[in-house]
């Protein structure tokens, strides 16, 4: 273009010149054009891509939206394609998006029901009794572990009412929310695996908007605020919650180790003194041929020794926080939760203020059937029985001596403390 450009003088501009100068532009601007749009056109691909699999995936599900989403969706479903198509600069899609936030506005369910915090060390239930409550009409039950974290997973966040709600979204927010946006719904238990991924439609944006939304419509006093907005935002800004609505009682959500530190418990019943803590006990014989499997850096659990360190600070913490906070917390076995399912679901619904009902006797993610989030290879949906007794087959005679050595005395405490079905 620039050599174009400098080849032509002012005093050599007669008509035939002009003429051989206006055909080079114009050839050159439709070669630079062409080159513009396949970059456009590869860039946009991925997109295309993933808009037609939630067009279809929506178009499957639609009965459970609202009606302005389905209006949305149905735009959507005749215009997208068009879009894309050479000659038009895919804005109108980023236009589209725009929409939702307005849409799930003008629909928002308020969520502000305490909460029911499912806690203890991993591998001991949490992951199957926040998927028991996951279908139940009263109940928003968040599907993954709970990640507000901060400044670390197993913390629970802090919030300076003085920060804002930038800040107080930035703390809060998920990022696990990111990965199962773009790559689906998916438990991590190495039985698991080689299992299809489900959509999980709740997209980011979204919900930083719905929350911000929500922080700006009120005089924010408490930090309860604040994590009501949160709770709001997610649910809402989830756009195929087959269990957006009803008439909820409580939130329930699943975060491993939290409540073994006292001053995270202490943070979670000051800001919600009308939750619940469930603290899981499991055998600590089958906790540790499960937990042997999921080794950290920091928490390797190869050994007996540094395995049963991490299931004594579990225990010690249930027992602590049944003492110090009576009937905001409930214990109950492993080994009940998976032999005795209808007896400990019909308890605890009762305990929670939820009628009692069938759907709590099968894990669902989004009310759809799933698998056990086992470190063992699972190949039925449900409640499985083998991990009560797998480690009969797995642990050495010394192994079950050592094990019984270091945890007998806790255990037989804790156990005491444990509800009876």
């Amino acid at each position: 273009m620039k050599n174009i450009l400098t080849r032509f003088r002012p005093r050599q501009a007669d008509p035939e010149a002009l003429g051989q100068l206006i055909a080079q532009l114009q050839q050159k601007f439709e070669q630079v054009a062409e080159e513009m749009q396949q970059r456009n056109e590869r860039l946009l691909g991925g997109l295309q891509e993933k808009l037609d699999a939630v067009v279809r995936y929506a178009e499957q599900q639609e009965s459970t939206l609202s009606r302005a989403v389905k209006r949305s969706i149905k735009r959507s479903t005749k215009s997208h394609k068009l879009r894309f198509m050479p000659g038009n600069n895919g804005n109108s899609v980023g236009a589209d998006m725009m929409e939702l936030p307005r849409v799930c506005w003008q629909h928002l369910v308020p969520v502000k029901e305490p909460l029911v915090l499912i806690s203890q060390a991993p591998r001991s239930g949490g992951t199957l009794l926040n998927g028991l409550f996951d279908g139940h009409l009263e109940c928003h039950a968040h599907p993954h572990e709970l990640y507000i974290g901060y400044p670390a997973k197993t913390r629970w966040p802090s919030l300076d009412l003085s920060d804002g709600p930038e800040r107080w979204f930035d703390m809060l927010f998920e990022s696990p929310t990111v990965e199962s946006f773009q790559r689906g719904y998916r438990k991590y238990g190495r039985g698991r695996y080689k299992d299809p991924e489900a959509l999980f439609l709740l997209l980011p944006s979204v919900q930083r908007e719905l929350f911000l939304k929500c922080v700006a419509g009120q005089h924010i006093t408490s930090p309860r605020q604040v994590f009501d907005a949160y709770m709001t935002s997610y649910f809402n800004a989830w756009l195929d919650n087959h269990n957006r609505k009803g008439d909820k009682k409580i939130v329930v959500a699943f975060m491993p180790r939290l409540a073994t530190d006292e001053g995270n418990v202490e943070q979670f019943f000051d800001v919600y003194p009308d939750g619940k803590l469930i603290s899981i006990l499991r055998s600590p014989h089958s906790w540790y041929v499960s937990a042997r499997k999921h080794p950290t850096p920091t928490h390797p659990r190869a050994d007996i020794a540094s395995g049963m360190h991490w299931w004594q600070e579990s225990a010690q913490a249930m027992r602590r926080n049944k003492r110090q906070y009576g009937e905001r917390v409930c214990l109950l076995s492993f080994e009940d939760l998976v032999g005795k399912t209808e007896a400990v679901m019909r308890y605890l619904a009762e305990y929670v203020g939820i009628k009692f009902d069938e759907i709590l006797l099968a894990p669902t993610f989004n009310k759809s059937p799933i698998k056990a989030n086992s470190s063992y290879p699972v190949k039925t949906y449900g409640v499985i029985h083998e991990p009560v007794t797998r480690h009969l087959e797995m642990l050495t005679k010394a192994e079950i001596e050592a094990i019984e050595n270091l945890t007998g005395d806790l255990y037989e405490s804790v156990s005491r403390e444990v509800i009876r079905v």
